[in-house]
This record gives C-alpha cells, sequence and structure tokens, in this order.
C-alpha cells in the first residue's frame, strides 16, 4: 500500500465529496441554524418578556 494518492483516488474524493457531503450540507445547514435560533430564543430570550407593570403586580399580591 503507497502514501501517495493517484489521480484516481482524488477523482474519487471530490465525487465523494460532491454526491454526499454538499447536498448533506446544503439540507443540514438551514435546518441547524433554525434549530440553534429556536434553542437560544426557549432558553434565554423568553425570560426577559415581562408585561408592564409585572414587578408592581407581583409586590401588591405579596402584601
Amino acid at each position: 500500500m503507497s502514501s501517495v494518492m493517484t489521480i484516481t483516488d482524488v477523482v474519487q474524493l471530490v465525487g465523494l465529496c460532491a454526491l454526499v457531503f454538499i447536498p448533506l450540507g446544503y439540507w443540514l445547514v438551514p435546518r441547524a441554524v433554525a434549530f440553534v435560533r429556536w434553542l437560544r430564543w426557549r432558553l434565554f430570550q423568553a425570560r426577559r418578556f415581562r408585561h408592564v407593570g409585572a414587578l408592581d403586580d407581583y409586590l401588591k399580591q405579596k402584601n
């Protein structure tokens, strides 16, 4: 077994990338971006929204 890649090996590698990894990335990347946005919103952003006067309502309930 030689450690040198032949032209045939290079062509097969390029073909593999063209047939498998490019379509997979084209399909997967937008879904991954949407999932990360949803996850950030779900974990961090949703807690920041409070209706106006929420603290005042809370304090009135305690007293």
